[in-house]
């Protein structure tokens, strides 16, 4: 009986000490408000002003904008697959693999096979391949992205 009542006493002891210091914790209070630092002021010359609003952007000799030339290139770059990306498997402590149909026949393949139309296959990943044709890396995924 003397044992439990010193038990029960040291341990009411505890929870008491506890509670207090947990009522206690400060947390630190901030003297400045956090807020970003003020953009500089940029002063415009008159000289560059007059530059821009002098440009035409409707001169038809002014040629295409860089931002047009770009698009036009990726376009060319477009590349078109013979294959698709069925499935992918993935499983601890194993190679990777990729489900790829070509036609009607499903094949198999790891990372560092060659592909139907033989591209390599450079890497297996969760949401879909990373492939390399003629150079030119492209990510093929296995569901669209939004």
């Amino acid at each position: 009986m003397n044992g439990r009542l010193i038990y029960g006493l040291l341990l009411f002891v505890l929870m008491l000490y506890s509670t207090w210091q947990w009522m206690h914790v400060d947390t630190p209070v901030l003297k400045t408000a956090i807020v970003p630092p003020a953009l500089p002021k940029v002063s415009m010359h008159k000289k560059q002003l007059k530059t821009i609003l002098a440009h035409n952007l409707w001169d038809k000799s002014r040629g295409a904008s860089k931002h047009q030339l770009g698009t036009q290139r990726a376009e060319k770059k477009h590349v078109v697959l013979s294959w698709v990306l069925k499935g992918i498997g993935y499983q601890h402590m194993r190679a990777s693999v990729a489900m790829i149909a070509s036609g009607n026949h499903v094949t198999l393949y790891h990372e560092g096979d060659r592909l139907p139309d033989e591209t390599l296959l450079m890497q297996v990943m969760v949401d879909g391949i990373l492939v390399d044709k003629d150079g030119e890396e492209k990510r093929v995924y296995l569901f669209k992205k939004k």
